[in-house]
C-alpha cells in the first residue's frame, strides 16, 4: 500500500470512528463513552497533525484547533472520573474518603452536565468540511509523500527523545511530559506501519504497555494533588497515613518505570540514515540517541 493510499484509508476510518463515538455520546453519556470519545479525538488528532507535517493546508490547521478545544474540555472530567474509579477499586480507603468520594461524585455530575451541552451542541457540519477539504487536498498525488511521512514521524520520535532526556524522576511532570509525546508517536505508528513491511506488529502493544507505566504514574499523581487539596480545605481531613501511601505508591511506579524507560529506544530509528531497531542483527543497546 503507498503513502496516499493509506492515509486517505486513515482519514475515513478516524473520522468515522470519531462520528460514531460522538453519537454513542450523544445517546448515553458515560464514563466508557467519554472516553472512547476521548481517544478516537486523539487519534484523529495524531493524524491531522501528520498530515499538517506532510500536506501543509489552512483546513489541517483549523480541524487540529477545533479538536484540541474539544479535548482541553473535558480534561477535567476524566481527571474526576480516573480519581473516582481509583477509589472505587481500593474498598478499605472508603470509609476515610467517603467526604471525598461525595465530593468527586457532585463534581463528576456538574461536568458531566457541562460535557451533556458541548457534545450534544456540537456541531459536525464545520468539522466534516475541514475534513473534506483535507482529504480532498490528500487525493492530489505529490512526489515524495512516503518519505516526508517518514520524516514527520522522525521529528515526532526526536521530540520524545528530547523529552525523555529530561526525565527527573523527582519530578513526575517531566514523565508526562515524556507520556504526551510519545502518545502522539504511538497514534501514529498506528496509522503508518503498513508502509514498513518489517515492522513487527507486536511492536503496538508494546508501546500500549509503555504508556500505560507513564499513565499510572500520571493517575497516582493526579489522585495525591487532588487528595491534598481536598485535604487542605476548612473541615476537610484526610489521613495523614493515606497521603503517604499513595506518595509510596507513585513512587514505586516511578521506579518500575525508571527500570524500563529505555524501552523507548527500540520503537524507531535514532536518525534517517540509522537501520531501525527491529531490522538490526542484534538486541539494541537502550540508550537514546545523539543529538544531530
Amino acid at each position: 500500500m503507498d503513502a496516499q493510499t493509506l492515509l486517505l484509508e486513515s482519514l475515513d476510518s478516524r473520522w468515522g470512528q470519531y462520528r460514531a463515538d460522538l453519537k454513542t455520546c450523544r445517546s448515553t453519556l458515560s464514563e466508557e463513552s467519554v472516553h472512547d470519545l476521548r481517544v478516537a479525538t486523539r487519534r484523529l488528532l495524531a493524524l491531522a497533525e501528520l498530515l499538517r507535517a506532510v500536506m501543509p493546508h489552512p483546513g489541517t490547521k483549523k480541524l487540529l484547533i477545533a479538536l484540541k478545544a474539544q479535548l482541553d474540555r473535558l480534561d477535567q472530567l476524566r481527571d474526576t472520573q480516573v480519581l473516582r474509579i481509583e477509589i472505587s477499586q481500593n474498598p478499605d480507603w472508603q470509609p476515610e474518603l467517603e467526604p471525598f468520594r461525595q465530593h468527586l461524585e457532585r463534581r463528576e455530575c456538574r461536568l458531566l452536565r457541562k460535557a451533556g451541552q458541548l457534545i450534544g451542541t456540537r456541531r459536525l457540519g464545520g468539522l466534516a468540511r475541514r475534513v473534506r477539504k483535507v482529504r480532498e487536498r490528500l487525493e492530489q498525488q505529490e512526489p515524495g509523500l512516503g518519505e516526508r511521512t517518514l520524516q514527520a514521524v522522525d521529528k515526532t520520535y526526536l521530540s520524545a527523545i528530547s523529552r525523555y532526556r529530561r526525565i527527573d524522576p523527582a519530578r513526575p511532570d517531566t514523565i508526562h511530559h515524556v507520556r504526551i509525546a510519545f502518545k502522539h508517536l504511538r497514534y501514529t505508528l498506528e496509522t503508518l506501519y503498513p508502509l514498513l513491511g518489517t515492522f513487527p506488529e507486536a511492536n503496538l502493544a508494546r508501546m500500549q504497555a509503555y504508556q500505560t507505566q507513564m499513565g499510572d504514574i500520571q493517575n497516582a499523581e493526579v489522585f495525591r494533588r487532588a487528595l491534598a487539596r481536598f485535604g487542605a480545605r476548612k473541615n476537610r481531613k484526610v489521613p495523614r497515613t493515606l497521603l503517604r501511601y499513595c506518595q509510596q505508591c507513585r513512587t514505586r511506579l516511578i521506579a518500575a518505570y525508571m527500570k524500563n524507560k529505555g524501552e523507548i529506544v527500540t520503537f524507531w530509528r535514532p536518525a534517517p540514515d540509522q537501520p531501525f531497531p527491529w531490522e538490526e542483527p542484534h538486541e539494541p543497546v537502550h540508550r537514546p540517541p545523539r543529538h544531530r
